[in-house]
């Protein structure tokens, strides 16, 4: 038995102290501390317990060494979509245009939008720092590449990619970059070498995420945001993962870069210990996290069910005994999850789908795990199969119909583009009548325009304002003694402190549920504002001289300001309205890194679901901290005694609320504000885009001869036929 490290066993293994080992085998703690020392003392009758309590035979315990994960084999369903995105950036190679700069540009954002657009779904692994989630992941990916360990240990966003994903510029395994002033570095922009390269602060294999990614690296620092790894592994075919910080570490930027990692979810795995499953801090993280990741819809003929992308994980289930303790530890962590939320919380969840999700629903997607027990996990890597296997289906035909209408979209504009030039050749005085009556109508329409902007930074101001007045409201309806004693009596709590808790959670809900819809209804009449912007900008063009001249002027303002969101750092607002406009509106969501399905209108109610991923995005590390700040009171306070503890119990839930609603507030401010610096943005560029259109054709009326027009003109059908014969 010399060869047998029962302390290498207990802490790699079993991941447990000497006082749990000790009470899992039914001996005193300084007994496993003296096996420790010296295991020629261990009996055959304890060395039996350890290895049914263990799940390993006697010969496994006499031969111990740490296991290599096996890695989970996914058939690779992601071919036809990346068909899709190989023969476009083949044929882009090809064909790229070499001497008119706008041109190259309109081909370049071709090529970026389809690399946006055909992004594999990401798996977002969560949960509390101690829930195994880089464990898990190394078994999926079948290598040890993520830092494990008892305590808190991922302080940073890693994205692990397939091999094959590696750009040329990157020959290392893993780049770690830095963290920004109000974001992080953006892996949908993986294949920008310049990008990349500002953001990198080191490179090297995975062992250094050893020293940059973990609280007590040699290298950590709080500059440290988030790393890519890619690694050759059949589960990357289908999909990303994103291994995040853990939640409720009481380290508030991590929590912050957990709860912000939720909007890039396609599909969530959350982990909770077995041992203390689900409990309140994971009931309220839960709660953030499914107002942001919605159902999947028409899923016929996928193999999919609307739930697919959620699973809610016991990990470490082999410390449980006996196993049939596991089912009643995951019916007891659901109960415990709906005594929190608010009676709206599944009329929310299933947005605008048939179905109204319930309990039972979310029962179905609870799992077991231990690594080193098949059993135990057999019903969860069965079910993550299908899913990653499955969503390519959901997919493929959304992104080849988007691919398609975005490319006849931008032949229509060169169709127009040719007819331009052909009329600058064989027109030139219209078109000089046409610049004269522009240049003629620019004061107006500059009035116009200003007048136009400044209504709407008013109506945001307006929202902001009626956002903040009307939650207050809500809120002082909630907030009363007579609401939370009713409150009480109607969900039956008893005065104890775990229902205490989950009233706390659930009074906590109940704002956060305020909270949500009032700035999804103000968010609504921001977009109705939008669309009214836009068409009085481009009426402003409709001048009677114009439409005389039988002239397509061949520009549109809302084009100009959708483009312009591009540079836009957060987009507050502006994230329901670009959802509302189809194909386009998806290129931009997918390049701010939202959930892909989100983007392309797969999970249900589309453009409202997007709306309310974006409020939860914002709230989330708010309503985390005050919900949290509620226990800590309830906590402080104790068990109340006598007959009026729920008349006390209501003052002190009230007094906590106090003390913190003003964070509610300054997030709506924060939400509005960057509504405004977006459209400030965005109608910038907009308006930079105009005076670029008048000054070229200008420059091109006047200061181009015949033959740089042909030329032109030959360049724009060229580019004309490459949109036209895309492969598809």
């Amino acid at each position: 038995m010399t060869k047998f490290n029962l302390k290498d066993f207990r802490e790699t293994y079993l991941k447990l102290t000497q006082n749990e080992l000790a009470e899992l085998i039914s001996v005193r703690q300084d007994r496993i501390s003296r096996l420790e020392q010296n295991l020629d003392t261990i009996s055959l009758e304890e060395l039996v317990v350890l290895a049914k309590r263990t799940g390993k035979s006697l010969d496994e315990i006499a031969n111990y060494k740490k296991d290599i994960p096996h890695e989970l084999i996914i058939n690779d369903g992601w071919d036809k979509v990346r068909y899709i995105k190989t023969t476009i950036i083949n044929y882009i190679k090809d064909f790229f245009p070499k001497n008119n700069q706008n041109y190259i540009n309109k081909i370049e954002d071709l090529r970026k939008n389809i690399e946006g657009i055909t992004r594999k779904p990401r798996i977002v692994f969560s949960g509390k720092s101690d829930s195994g989630k880089s464990t898990m992941i190394n078994a999926l990916i079948g290598k040890e590449k993520m830092p494990t360990n008892w305590t808190p240990t991922t302080s940073i966003i890693v994205y692990v990619k397939d091999i094959l994903e590696r750009p040329d510029y990157i020959e290392d395994e893993l780049w770690i970059f830095r963290k920004g002033k109000n974001t992080e570095w953006d892996d949908t922009r993986l294949y920008d070498e310049k990008y990349c390269r500002e953001w990198k602060i080191a490179s090297g294999n995975a062992e250094i995420l050893s020293q940059y990614g973990v609280r007590k690296g040699h290298d950590y620092n709080k500059d440290v945001g988030s790393a890519v790894l890619f690694v050759d592994s059949p589960i990357l075919k289908n999909c990303d993962i994103l291994d995040i910080p853990g939640i409720t570490a009481g380290i508030e930027s991590d929590n912050i870069a957990a709860n912000q990692a939720q909007l890039k979810a396609d599909v969530l795995v959350y982990l909770s210990q077995a041992s203390g499953f689900l409990q309140i801090e994971d009931a309220n993280y839960l709660k953030e996290a499914l107002e942001v990741l919605s159902p999947l819809e028409e899923t016929e003929g996928t193999g999919l069910s609307p739930m697919s992308n959620l699973f809610i994980v016991a990990t470490h289930a082999h410390h449980i005994n006996p196993r049939t303790d596991l089912k009643n530890i995951c019916d007891s962590g659901c109960d415990r999850f709906a005594d929190t939320v608010a009676d709206s919380f599944w009329q929310r969840y299933s947005h605008n789908s048939k179905k109204i999700f319930t309990k039972k629903d979310l029962r179905k997607r609870f799992f077991t795990y231990a690594i080193d027990i098949e059993d135990l996990r057999e019903n969860f890597e069965k079910e993550l199969k299908n899913t990653i296997e499955n969503l390519p289906k959901l997919l493929e035909k959304k992104v080849f119909n988007i691919t398609k209408d975005y490319i006849k979209n931008e032949s229509e504009k060169m169709k127009k583009e040719v007819e331009k030039y052909e009329g600058l050749i064989n027109e030139r005085e219209r078109y000089s009548k046409l610049l004269e009556e522009i240049k003629k109508n620019e004061p107006k329409r500059k009035f116009l325009l200003e007048e136009n902007n400044r209504n709407v930074k008013s109506k945001i101001f307006d929202l902001d304002n009626e956002t903040k007045q009307k939650f207050k409201e809500d809120c002082n309806r909630i907030l009363t003694e007579e609401n939370i004693i009713k409150i009480i009596d109607k969900r039956e709590y008893k005065n104890k402190k775990t229902d205490l808790e989950k009233l706390g959670s659930y009074i906590s809900s109940e704002v956060q549920d305020v909270y949500r819809k009032n700035l999804e209804k103000t968010t609504e009449k921001f977009k109705n504002i939008m669309d009214e912007y836009l068409l009085k900008t481009q009426k402003s063009l409709e001048i009677d001289n114009f439409n005389s001249m039988d002239i397509n002027l061949n520009f549109d303002f809302k084009s100009a300001f959708i483009g312009g969101l591009a540079g836009v750092a957060t987009l507050g607002g502006l994230a329901f309205w670009a959802s509302t406009l189809g194909n386009l509106g998806a290129y931009i969501l997918v390049a701010k890194g939202v959930s892909v399905l989100s983007a392309l209108g797969i999970s249900i109610a589309g453009g409202t679901a997007t709306a309310t991923a974006f409020v939860a995005s914002i709230g989330g590390p708010i309503t985390l901290g005050i919900a949290a700040a509620i226990l800590v009171g309830l906590a402080i306070w104790g068990i109340f005694s006598g007959s009026s503890w729920k008349k006390k119990i209501a003052e002190k839930i009230i007094k906590e609320f106090n003390k913190n609603i003003y964070k509610y507030d300054n997030a709506i401010t924060q939400y509005w504000n960057d509504t405004e610096s977006g459209f400030n943005v965005a109608k910038d560029k907009m308006e930079e885009e105009w005076q670029n259109y008048i000054n070229n054709l200008e420059k091109e009326l006047y200061h181009s001869d015949v033959n740089e027009l042909k030329e032109t003109l030959k360049n724009a059908k060229e580019v004309e036929d490459f949109f036209l014969n895309t492969p598809l």
